[in-house]
This record gives C-alpha cells, structure tokens and sequence, in this order.
C-alpha cells in the first residue's frame, strides 16, 4: 500500500510518521487459519512530500470474517509547534489488492498551521493565512492565573477593530456539523451548569439554549423540542425572573408573538405539574392561553373581586354563550344566540339569547294553600300550565297523570331545544315504578339514553324472577351492544341462532358457537401474564400467510416453522438438494440452522449454496466447513439474496479420509408471495461424500 500525506490546503506531512493497525482490536487475527497477523504494523518515516509505503495482509484472507476485519492508517505530523503532534485516524478500509490511497487522505487529515501563523500564542500578531490550532483528540486548556487585587475584565480577550458597515462577522463562532454529537458551548460556576449551548443528539442535530442545571443536555426531552430551557435544581432557587430596573416603565416585561394567524392550532404558553427529572417531559397541562386567545384554567379564585366589559357591557362576540361582568348601570346590547350575566350592585341581571336584561334571581312559590286533600289546581280541558319555577309535593301526597277510566294518560315532555328530563327519587329506597312499560319515542335514527348522573352509580337491569332482558340482534355494522368509546360498527351480535360474535370496525373478529370459538383470518389470539395464568407477558399469535402455506406466527415464542432430515445422502460433483423448505407468503423475519456430519471416501473438498425462489431481504447467510477433528475450518458469510444458487463457502480438502462437521446458518426476511428455500451440497469429486444431518426453520 502506498500514498501521499497531506491536508486538504495541500500541505505534506513532512517527515512525518504513522502506523496502521487492524480493528475492530478485541479480536485474534489469523490467516490461513493458524498463523496470527502482524498488527500494529509502524510505518517508517514519511519523506519530504509525506509519501510512505507498506505491506499489509489482504483483509479478505484474514479470520474471523464475521467482526469484519479492516485496516486504519494514523498519521502524526513532525511540526514542533505541537505538543503531542497534530495527528488524525483515517476510516478502516478493507483492502484486498495492492493500491494508492492518496485520493482518501486529504479529506481526513488534520489542517496543519501555515507559514506565518506558526508560533506561541503571544507573538501571533499579523499571520500571513488563517491560524488553525489542530488539537485532534487531545482536550486543549487555557488556564487563567490570580490576578489578586488588579481583576482583569477578561482573561480571554476579542477585541473587535472592524468599523465597516458591511463586515458582519461573527466575533466568536463554534462551529459543530452536522452529524456530530458535540455540544457547542458551556459555561459553569462551581460543579454545576450555568449556561449551555447544546446538540439534541436526535436526527435533526438541533441547537437549544439551556440556563441552569439539573438534567444533561443530551437527556432533555425532544417531544416537543423547546429551543430554551431555564432549569433550577435547588428547591429554593426561582428559574427565570422579568425585572424593570427602569423608572416609568411603559414597554412590555413579556412578549410572545407568533407568526401565524390567531388559531386553535397551537398555545402562547402552557403549564404542567409532576414533570419528569430524567428528561424534563410533563403531561398533561394544567393551564393554557391559545392561539386564538382562549384561556383555559381549572380554577380561578379571585380574592380582590372581578369587574370587567364596557358599560354598558357589550355581549361577547361570536355566537356562544359567554359571561360579561360590570358593575355599572345600563344594560346590555342583546345578540341572537348570546346568553350574559351581570352584576349592578345588588341584583344579578341576565340576558338569555340576546333578549332584554332581567332579574336573575328565582321565585319561590306553592300551588295548594287549602287542605291536604283539597286540588292545588283543576285546568279545565285545553288549558297549558306553564311554570316558571318548580313544582315540588314536600308531603306524602301523590301526583296523578292521567285520564279517568282511559288509557292514553301520560306525562308528555315536549320541547324545541336540546335537553333532559329528570325523575328524581327519594335518596333512600326510592325507585321509580312503572306499570306496563316504558317505552321511547322519538325520530327515526335519534338515540335514547338510558343512564345515570350520580358520580360511579351502577345503572341496573334487575328482572324479577325467570325474567329476560332481551335486545335486538344487531348485525357485524350495527352490533346490538356498543360502548361509548367505540365507533358505531364496534360491539357484540348475536350472528346466529345459538352463536354471538364481537365485531370490530364492521368484521366479525370472534364468533362463539356450540362448537366452540371461531377467530377471523386477520385476528390475533393475545396472552397476558398474571398470577394464576401461564405465558409470556404482551405474546400474541397470528397466522402468517394464506391458502395451504400458512404458519402460526409469535411474538415472544419460538415457532417451528419447518424442518427437514437427511441419512447418507450422495452428493455429487454438481449441485445436490439437501434441504428444501416452503417459506409463507408474507414477509417474515426467519432463522435457519443446518448441521451435517459429512463423510469422505476420498480427500475432496465440499461446496455449500442456497437459492431462493421468490427474493428475499436482509440476508446474512454463513457456513462453516471443519477439514479435521482438531478445529481446522474454514467460514464465511455473505449477504448476496436474488433467485440463483449462492455458494457460501468452498472448504479446504481434509488431509486424509473421515468424518467431519459441517454448519449452514443465517437469517433473512423472505418475500411477499410463497417461495421454497434450497440447501444445495456439491463435492469436489463425484460420490466422493455422504452427508447425514438435518436443518430447521424458525
């Protein structure tokens, strides 16, 4: 191997030195299976023009071959003005010929100072090209002395003597890219953060700017990704405070503005409890101020009073109902579709529907000041009654509906709007008793809804007796049972004279019938583990595939997927089928392990291959062949996939005649459409080798 060493401005590494080494280094190299490989191996001082030469082992000879062996070059310069050298590490190469690599080390080598700027730090002055201080890996510390009782203002100084209007330089700039997970810029006093400047060491590589410490940069959450963080990890420490040192202050101590348009699609701030110490994430919000203004907040105590709106008040804008709270005199501008409240002095004044302000205050009032037994009110035929506050029967007197000797009395409740209607029995022992059904009525497709307002209240279903509750059979799209939190088509039917099923999104999922139950093609039997029950925690099992090549797939168990078993099968000097197996029509990630024992009636060498006949992806297939029972072996693996035979590995020839080990094993992820997997054997020389072993499939 050979080439030239120098940076990307041109300059050579003159008399520079290097060495080359094989990684990854926890490994035992050897070639030809036995003998280990120089490594480290020193590469003589560069010349003038930083050119060196060196030979090295062809990486494809070495083993193992599954860590992938490589060869990295490093090199040092022989400049003085740096202690220890400037120096860099190229990225490992896998070199199977001799070659010049010049082309690859510009890009990767350290910029080396220019001439001019080459001195100790106080005597740069006027550097005839930019000065580059090359630290590679090595940490470089400025250390600033006591200045005792004359304090400096700095003991690292820019001073800035530009003056065009057009030199828009940055003073100072550290430059992190993209790809590199440094964080810019971090200031401390004592052990902790005060300031930082850090990389999200996500994808996107974003800066954000956090004060304080407490959580490391690399750990803040990203989900949302906030672009400043103020931290303070001492319980009596205030994290960010707004402060008007001036005197008649008329600015504003905060803003927040957004570029886009006032919406409900984002928030101007919000606040959350119980945020996490590891990465700072905090779900869900207490309070939030809108886009579009609306302010939301569980409580507001307001121990000053509250006044508000013109005065007059004028009703919210829009169309929704909303509260405006003055105290002056006047009244409200009523608009259609408005409700507003307000107080003037004494009196609580509504306005509903935009209609004029009155009293808001309700009445009390008592229909039957005569005897107990005495009518509180007789309408004669056709007359409404209609109150405006409650009637309420304090005794033990009874109501009565209905229609002497008739059978159509009833309690009617007719309105234009929305709303509900309550029966409300005594708090102990009260029920509601209904003689001869109760029965719902209302326009075709309207819900009605049975339920309960009482706070985690059992709503019961009691017949008396051999009694039945009985509910219409429903179909999979509109099944008789349904929960509030799922979609219309989403519950249980009964989808047959003995049988009911669970259907989800409009499909029978599972059916239970006299037999037993049924699961759709494209459902899942799930497993949970609990004290009494058996299995393993989250599992599931799914068929994979359809037609006659189906398999029953798991996530956490293994499942045999197939295998097969072979007894002195002849290979000949062409290639021989040892093993075929039929693959599911659907992508799935699949395992193969073969072992055979192969016996030698005469020293010839043994050929493994597979072959697919539908391609596969991610493929990582490997073999090992032993010529000897003292652990002489060859092994490879390759990733090739395609539809031809693919040799893995050719073994040596045994030294003499026997029986040895042989091993083929890998993973892959077979097609979309059924196939067939073949292990092919092939001799060096015809009915030389008989293999007997087997392979499975999981």
């Amino acid at each position: 191997m050979t080439g030239v060493v120098v940076d990307s401005n041109g300059t050579p590494y003159q008399n520079g030195s290097g060495k080359v080494q094989l990684v990854p280094g926890n490994q035992q190299w050897l070639v030809n299976g036995t003998n280990p490989v120089n490594t480290p191996i020193a590469i003589g001082q560069l010349d003038s023009f930083g050119h060196f030469s060196v030979q090295l082992t062809n990486t494809s000879l070495i083993t193992p071959q599954g860590p992938n062996p490589q060869w990295q070059f490093c090199f040092n310069s022989s400049l003085a003005v740096a202690n220890p050298p400037l120096g860099f590490c190229m990225a490992p190469l896998s070199l199977t010929s001799s070659q010049d690599i010049s082309a690859l080390i510009p890009a990767q080598a350290v910029i080396l100072p220019r001439p001019g700027a080459v001195g100790t730090l106080n005597t740069i002055l006027s550097p005839s090209g930019p000065t580059v201080l090359g630290t590679g890996t090595f940490p470089t510390t400025f250390t600033a002395g006591d200045f005792g009782v004359s304090p400096v203002t700095g003991t690292f100084n820019i001073t800035d003597t530009s003056s065009s209007v057009t030199d828009t330089s940055y003073n100072l700039n550290v430059a992190v890219p993209t790809g590199s997970y440094h964080n810019p810029f971090v200031a401390s006093v004592g052990p902790n953060n005060a300031f930082a400047i850090c990389n999200t060491n996500g994808a996107t590589h974003t800066s954000i700017v956090v004060a304080g410490a407490g959580i490391l940069c690399q750990n803040l959450t990203v989900s949302p990704l906030s672009k400043m963080w103020a931290l303070a990890a001492t319980s009596n420490h205030t994290a960010l405070t707004v402060y008007d040192f001036a005197t008649g202050y008329t600015a504003n101590l905060l803003q927040l503005f957004a570029r886009t348009v006032s919406s409900a699609n984002y928030n101007f701030f919000a606040t959350c409890a119980s945020a996490s110490n590891v990465d700072g994430s905090c779900s869900p919000t207490i309070t939030t101020l809108r886009g579009d203004g609306l302010f939301t907040t569980p409580n507001i105590n307001f121990t000053t009073g509250l006044t508000g709106g013109a005065s007059p008040p004028t009703a919210c804008n829009g169309t929704n109902s909303c509260i405006a709270l003055n105290t002056s005199s006047g009244s409200v501008t009523p608009v259609s579709g408005q409700n507003t409240i307000r107080f003037v002095g004494s009196n609580l004044l509504c306005s509903i529907n935009g209609g004029v302000e009155t009293s808001c205050s309700g009445g009390s009032g008592t229909i039957n000041n005569a005897t107990a037994a005495a009518n509180a009110y007789y309408a004669a035929a056709g007359t409404t009654i209609s109150p405006d506050t409650s009637i309420v029967d304090n005794g033990t007197g009874t109501m009565t509906f209905g229609t002497v000797g008739g059978n159509t009395g009833n309690i009617t409740f007719n309105g234009t709007t929305s709303g509900s209607v309550s029966l409300t029995t005594p708090v102990t022992g009260g029920a509601l008793n209904l003689n001869g059904g109760l029965n719902f009525t209302g326009a075709s497709g309207t819900a009605t809804t049975i339920g309960t307002t009482t706070s985690n209240a059992n709503l019961l279903i009691s017949p008396n007796g051999t009694g039945l509750v009985t509910f219409n059979t429903g179909t999979a799209t509109n099944p008789a049972f349904n929960f509030a939190a799922h979609a219309s088509n989403t519950g249980i039917y009964a989808s047959g004279p003995a049988a009911f099923a669970f259907t989800i999104t409009g499909g029978a999922k599972l059916q239970i019938l006299a037999s037993g139950p049924i699961l759709a093609d494209t459902a899942s039997y799930g497993f949970s583990q609990t004290a009494s029950a058996t299995g393993t925690l989250g599992a599931n099992l799914s068929v994979v595939g359809s037609g006659t090549t189906e398999y029953l797939n798991s996530s956490t168990p293994i499942i045999d997927g197939g295998k097969c078993q072979v007894n002195a099968l002849s290979i000949s000097n062409s290639a021989t089928t040892i093993c075929t197996f039929t693959l599911p029509n659907a992508a799935t990630a699949t395992r193969i392990d073969c072992s055979f024992a192969y016996a030698e009636s005469s020293t010839t060498t043994l050929a493994l291959d597979y072959q697919f006949a539908q391609a596969p992806t991610n493929v990582s297939m490997s073999a090992e062949i032993k010529t000897s029972n003292t652990n002489a072996a060859t092994e490879a693996t390759i990733t090739t996939a395609g539809t031809t035979a693919n040799t893995i590995l050719t073994g040596g020839t045994p030294g003499a005649t026997g029986t040895f080990l042989a091993n083929v094993f890998g993973t892959f992820t077979s097609a979309a459409a059924t196939g067939t997997l073949i292990i092919h054997g092939t001799a060096g020389a015809a009915s030389a080798i008989t293999i007997s072993g087997g392979c499975f499939v999981h």
